[in-house]
């Protein structure tokens, strides 16, 4: 199965924006600023304040505008692609017990790691170094 663990960006491979702001994303179109400690300070989507949203129980929340989702690195995949679908593709972040920010998932990521499980199931594939996982 296929985790959030599995499939996220660590922080310090994502873009620096400054004075402590962090893209979650190669689109630029969320970030977080992030305080001394790892922790949030801020969010923003599209240039606009954003809700940062569990996505915890995420079938029975409503959809609003500007949210921004966030996970623990167990969250299933399946719950991250319901996140991204209800937020229209925004990334979600991801953060450890502490609720220190660890990295952040992208559409292309999880579009990269689905095809790579699915190739590695194919027999003709299957031996290829990179793709059996």
């Amino acid at each position: 199965v296929l985790t959030a663990w599995n499939v996220m960006r660590d922080r310090r491979d994502l873009e620096q924006g400054t004075d402590g702001w962090v893209w979650l994303d190669r689109r630029k179109t969320t970030r977080f600023k992030i305080d001394e400690h790892g922790l949030v300070a801020a969010a923003e989507r599209d240039g606009k304040p954003a809700v940062w949203t569990s996505c915890t129980g995420i079938e029975g929340q409503p959809e609003e505008a500007g949210q921004v989702f966030w996970a623990n690195p167990g969250t299933s995949l399946k719950t991250v692609m319901l996140a991204m679908h209800r937020s229209q593709t925004a990334p979600v972040a991801l953060f450890d017990d502490q609720s220190r920010f660890v990295g952040a998932i992208g559409i292309r990521d999880v579009l990269s790691a689905v095809l790579r499980r699915c190739m590695a199931s194919l027999p003709v594939f299957s031996d290829v170094p990179g793709l059996a996982q």
